[in-house]
């Protein structure tokens, strides 16, 4: 019997992990790839052995594939990259925008992000269709940011661009 085979106990340094890291893109675009030949056989298929209801088979099996990749999507990317930085209260004098643009690395957020600033943290959370999917919010902290440009930072050797608003730290704006 070794440790792992112990039960769980709160506050104990051994059970604290590391959160996973993000699927790198060239891993979710294999994924995707890998899911449209399955989907694909399964279109083929159907056409080819003269199914039953072929079109409700069609439309549900792309419906199926496109919900798949996009909670796939949340989970492993977004979710993986914000589970290093978990969602912070707001202070009250936090100034917000809803529905700004954003890139993370490769993946593009277009008009997808409420963003949200207060003298301690840069919070970000997805719209809510992204939030329906089950993406949670983060709150980067400014230590965490280097500045790389007016609309260019970078955290944890993820490069992010957005609006030039968004990376200026409240307390260092000048009046």
């Amino acid at each position: 019997m070794n440790h792992k085979d112990l039960p769980f106990r709160e506050g104990d340094p051994a059970a604290v992990t590391t959160p996973p890291e993000p699927m790198s893109m060239p891993a979710f675009i294999g994924f995707v790839l890998l899911g449209d030949m399955v989907l694909m056989g399964v279109i083929l298929s159907a056409v080819f052995m003269d199914w039953p209801g072929i079109l409700w088979i069609i439309f549900g099996s792309m419906t199926a594939f496109i919900l798949v990749i996009f909670r796939v999507a949340v989970q492993c990317i977004w979710n993986r990259m914000t589970a290093f930085w978990p969602a912070q209260p707001h202070l009250p004098d936090a100034e917000s925008r809803r529905l700004q643009s954003f890139r993370i690395g490769l993946m593009s957020l277009a008009f997808s992000v409420n963003v949200t600033k207060d003298d301690d943290h840069l919070h970000l959370e997805l719209a809510l269709l992204f939030r329906l999917f089950g993406a949670k919010s983060m709150s980067l902290p400014w230590s965490s940011l280097e500045h790389r440009g007016a609309k260019h930072v970078r955290f944890k050797k993820t490069d992010m661009w957005g609006p030039a608003w968004a990376f200026e730290q409240p307390g260092d704006q000048s009046p």
